[in-house]
């Protein structure tokens, strides 16, 4: 299972997901609880646009290994993709209860409070701040619109 991970690690970086996806499936047969097989199928799905199937691996990944930050930001991506804004807002912050310098899951927090419906200003400007603080790029898009705010 775990040469099979690896193996499928290599085809994701090669952007080879049908491989990915195949030998992921091979190392879950071996292995059904292990935790990065799920991980990998989930980035290797999403990176397909197939995001209720990402959604279903990334759950399974977590609920072997709830401290896995970047599944849990990932989750955050999909779910505001879905329009579930309350879940994504709970799965960035659990990323970043899990990881507090990770600062692309500050960065899309800050996105989600720019486009709520009323926006809420202070909390994206806070989250982009952070973001920015830990590595995250700047984004001149963002900083307009944040800037505009004022």
């Amino acid at each position: 299972a775990t040469a099979f991970a690896g193996l499928a690690w290599a085809r994701i970086q090669q952007d080879k997901l049908d491989d990915a996806e195949s030998v992921l499936k091979k190392s879950l047969a071996y292995d059904p609880n292990n935790a990065a097989a799920h991980y990998m199928l989930a980035v290797t799905l999403f990176r397909r646009d197939r995001l209720n199937e990402a959604m279903a691996a990334f759950e399974k990944s977590v609920s072997i290994e709830p401290k896995n930050a970047r599944a849990r930001h990932y989750l955050g991506v999909i779910s505001s993709k879905m329009g579930i804004q309350d879940r994504a807002e709970r799965e960035f912050k659990s990323a970043l209860a899990i990881d507090p310098a990770y600062g692309e899951a500050d960065f899309n927090l800050a996105v989600l409070y720019a486009t709520k419906q009323p926006p809420q200003w202070d909390l994206a400007t806070k989250h982009y701040s952070d973001a920015v603080k830990k590595g995250v790029k700047a984004d001149p898009a963002m900083e307009e619109l944040l800037k505009g705010a004022k």
